[in-house]
Protein backbone atom coordinates (compact mmCIF):
# COMPACT_ATOMS: atom_id res chain seq x y z
CA UNK A 1 0.00 0.00 0.00
CA UNK A 2 1.47 3.42 -0.92
CA UNK A 3 2.21 6.03 1.75
CA UNK A 4 -0.50 8.66 2.23
CA UNK A 5 0.19 12.17 0.93
CA UNK A 6 1.96 14.52 3.40
CA UNK A 7 -1.24 16.45 4.10
CA UNK A 8 -2.98 13.30 5.43
CA UNK A 9 -0.21 12.07 7.70
CA UNK A 10 -0.70 12.31 11.46
CA UNK A 11 0.50 15.48 13.13
CA UNK A 12 4.02 15.52 14.51
CA UNK A 13 3.16 17.31 17.74
CA UNK A 14 0.90 16.46 20.64
CA UNK A 15 -2.54 18.00 20.63
CA UNK A 16 -3.44 20.15 23.65
CA UNK A 17 -5.71 18.56 26.19
CA UNK A 18 -9.14 20.04 26.76
CA UNK A 19 -8.09 22.11 29.75
CA UNK A 20 -6.56 25.54 30.18
CA UNK A 21 -3.34 25.76 32.14
CA UNK A 22 -3.85 26.70 35.78
CA UNK A 23 -1.21 29.39 35.45
CA UNK A 24 -3.21 30.98 32.63
CA UNK A 25 -6.36 31.00 34.74
CA UNK A 26 -4.46 32.57 37.65
CA UNK A 27 -3.07 35.16 35.24
CA UNK A 28 -6.51 36.23 34.03
CA UNK A 29 -7.81 36.37 37.62
CA UNK A 30 -4.88 38.59 38.62
CA UNK A 31 -5.64 40.81 35.64
CA UNK A 32 -9.23 41.20 36.79
CA UNK A 33 -8.10 41.99 40.35
CA UNK A 34 -5.78 44.65 38.93
CA UNK A 35 -8.55 46.21 36.84
CA UNK A 36 -10.97 46.28 39.78
CA UNK A 37 -8.36 47.78 42.14
CA UNK A 38 -7.51 50.49 39.60
CA UNK A 39 -11.21 51.24 39.13
CA UNK A 40 -11.66 51.36 42.92
CA UNK A 41 -8.72 53.76 43.23
CA UNK A 42 -10.17 56.05 40.55
CA UNK A 43 -13.60 56.05 42.19
CA UNK A 44 -12.12 56.87 45.58
CA UNK A 45 -9.99 59.69 44.23
CA UNK A 46 -12.55 61.29 41.89
CA UNK A 47 -15.96 60.90 43.55
CA UNK A 48 -16.64 63.68 46.08
CA UNK A 49 -18.60 61.34 48.35
CA UNK A 50 -15.55 59.12 48.85
CA UNK A 51 -12.84 61.78 49.13
CA UNK A 52 -12.89 61.67 52.93
CA UNK A 53 -12.24 57.90 52.81
CA UNK A 54 -9.26 58.34 50.50
CA UNK A 55 -6.15 58.77 52.61
CA UNK A 56 -2.49 58.35 51.70
CA UNK A 57 -2.42 54.92 53.35
CA UNK A 58 -5.51 53.66 51.53
CA UNK A 59 -4.13 54.87 48.20
CA UNK A 60 -0.78 53.22 48.87
CA UNK A 61 -2.43 49.90 49.75
CA UNK A 62 -4.55 49.96 46.59
CA UNK A 63 -1.51 50.79 44.44
CA UNK A 64 0.40 47.93 46.11
CA UNK A 65 -2.46 45.51 45.38
CA UNK A 66 -2.62 46.71 41.79
CA UNK A 67 1.14 46.43 41.23
CA UNK A 68 1.48 43.00 42.84
CA UNK A 69 -1.53 41.64 40.95
CA UNK A 70 -0.10 42.89 37.64
CA UNK A 71 3.36 41.44 38.26
CA UNK A 72 2.02 38.10 39.51
CA UNK A 73 -0.42 37.93 36.60
CA UNK A 74 2.28 38.68 34.06
CA UNK A 75 4.60 36.03 35.47
CA UNK A 76 1.91 33.36 35.67
CA UNK A 77 0.75 34.26 32.17
CA UNK A 78 4.23 33.63 30.82
CA UNK A 79 4.37 30.34 32.72
CA UNK A 80 0.95 29.44 31.31
CA UNK A 81 2.26 29.97 27.80
CA UNK A 82 5.13 27.58 28.41
CA UNK A 83 3.11 24.66 29.85
CA UNK A 84 2.96 21.88 27.23
CA UNK A 85 -0.27 20.23 26.05
CA UNK A 86 -2.61 22.86 27.48
CA UNK A 87 -4.79 25.50 25.90
CA UNK A 88 -3.14 28.91 25.91
CA UNK A 89 -6.08 31.26 25.43
CA UNK A 90 -6.41 32.29 29.06
CA UNK A 91 -2.64 32.72 29.38
CA UNK A 92 -2.56 34.99 26.32
CA UNK A 93 -5.50 37.05 27.60
CA UNK A 94 -3.86 37.30 31.02
CA UNK A 95 -0.56 38.42 29.51
CA UNK A 96 -2.30 41.09 27.44
CA UNK A 97 -4.40 42.34 30.37
CA UNK A 98 -1.47 42.41 32.77
CA UNK A 99 0.81 43.92 30.12
CA UNK A 100 -1.64 46.81 29.79
CA UNK A 101 -1.59 47.11 33.57
CA UNK A 102 2.18 47.31 33.48
CA UNK A 103 1.92 50.12 30.93
CA UNK A 104 -0.46 51.93 33.31
CA UNK A 105 2.05 51.57 36.14
CA UNK A 106 4.84 52.94 33.94
CA UNK A 107 2.58 55.81 32.86
CA UNK A 108 1.78 56.70 36.47
CA UNK A 109 5.48 56.67 37.32
CA UNK A 110 6.26 58.91 34.33
CA UNK A 111 3.54 61.39 35.29
CA UNK A 112 4.67 61.51 38.91
CA UNK A 113 8.30 62.04 37.88
CA UNK A 114 7.32 64.92 35.60
CA UNK A 115 5.29 66.55 38.38
CA UNK A 116 8.18 66.42 40.85
CA UNK A 117 10.86 67.77 38.54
Amino acid sequence: MPAPPPSLRPLHYAQPTARHSKAGVISIICGHIAVFSLFFLLVLSIAPAFRSAMTHTVGSVIIAIFSSAVLLGLLTGIVGLLVPRRKRGMAIAGCVLNGLGLLVILGIIAVLRSLHS
